[in-house]
């Protein structure tokens, strides 16, 4: 009943705004015939009443349905704000160069008021926009390997996301790493992914084939609502290229961990761009960095003194880490008989 009440309110106010702004227009005269006013916001009352009190003669109004078609320069000289938010108002503001005239169907202006009106400017802008469950998005993982694994793996249980991912050695990943993942294919097929994906995160190693590997045709291939992330090699992705995409919208946005020279320059466009978000190389400086680090170190070390042989190893002819991934919790009295047996071996030697 409240909201019943609530909604006949409003629309009465919305009725009495529009026949104040009628008054008006027939006070100041017809306006030119080529003289445009853009209607802001969405209300289905609106344009019923526009034509029902005769404004459609006094003025041409232009309703649009998406938020990019309200964006266009064009040569609205007045605009008519039904509902919006200081974002779009911002926006649409710098967009149109013969804005004269802003009227607002709400009592309350204070938040249409942006510093774009006062000065030249927007400083300071709360802007509330809609967002959607993480369960909802598709995660595509270029170059599935160790670091991909464990990636898909924290995405899956922390967010419930859908995993896709390519591999160079799909055939050769054990089953854990495909308990983590809802589609695995090989790297060749990788425009299945970049088609589909809602973020592209990008994790390859620094390799011949992988050099500038995310390029403009790359980017091209993602949608348009697609996030770029590079936590892999900087070099993988042509910078150039990012920034042209980011600019023409090809894609919407970027996270960035990575760079292709590093130090980032203080010249680089990225800095500026509002759809970037960047750390500098340091995702995984994390407090305990380096007694993880010893950890795995330790766990390489055991199994080096038990059995002779190495795990985690570097494939010379790939150039990255062989997909061995050790399982076996290690115990620090095991870690201090290793050691023990290195040292009465270097003894024997």
């Amino acid at each position: 009943y409240q909201r019943r009440v609530h909604g006949i309110q409003m629309i009465s106010r919305l009725g009495k705004s529009l026949r104040l702004f009628s008054r008006k227009c027939q006070q100041i005269g017809p306006y030119p015939p080529r003289e445009l006013m853009a209607i802001i916001g969405n209300n289905p009352k609106v344009p019923e009443l526009i034509k029902k009190m005769g404004i459609d003669r006094l003025i041409t109004p232009v309703y649009f349905n998406t938020e990019e078609e309200m964006m266009k320069p064009d040569n609205y000289t007045s605009a008519l704000v039904v509902n919006s938010n200081p974002k779009q108002i911002e926006q649409f503001i710098t967009n149109q160069k013969s804005l004269k005239w802003i009227h607002s169907t709400m009592a309350g202006v204070d938040w249409i008021l942006s510093e774009k009106l006062k000065t030249s400017g927007l400083k300071h802008t709360w802007a509330p926009i809609e967002v959607d469950f993480a369960s909802k998005a598709r995660v595509g993982i270029i170059g599935y390997g160790n670091i991909g694994s464990a990636t898909a793996k924290l995405l899956k249980r922390s967010l419930n996301v859908e995993i896709q991912a390519c591999a160079e050695e799909p055939t050769n990943l054990k089953e854990r790493y495909l308990n983590n993942c809802d589609m695995l294919m090989d790297q060749k097929e990788y425009q299945t992914i970049l088609r589909s994906a809602d973020y592209v995160v990008g994790i390859l190693p620094k390799t011949k084939s992988t050099e500038g590997y995310f390029d403009l045709k790359k980017f091209k291939m993602m949608q348009k609502h697609a996030i770029f992330m590079n936590i892999g090699r900087g070099v993988t992705m042509v910078e150039k290229d990012l920034v042209t995409a980011l600019k023409e919208g090809i894609i919407a946005g970027a996270v960035l961990d990575v760079f292709p020279q590093e130090p980032l320059p203080a010249t680089s466009e990225l800095y500026d761009m509002k759809n970037v978000l960047m750390t500098y190389h340091c995702a995984d400086r994390t407090t305990d960095y380096w007694e993880r680090t010893m950890k795995t170190f330790a766990k390489v070390l055991v199994h080096y003194v038990e059995t002779g042989k190495f795990k985690n190893l570097i494939n010379l002819e790939l150039g990255y880490l062989s997909l061995i991934h050790i399982s076996e919790p290690t115990r620090p009295e095991r870690i201090s008989y290793a050691v023990f047996c290195l040292k009465k071996k270097k003894k024997k030697q």
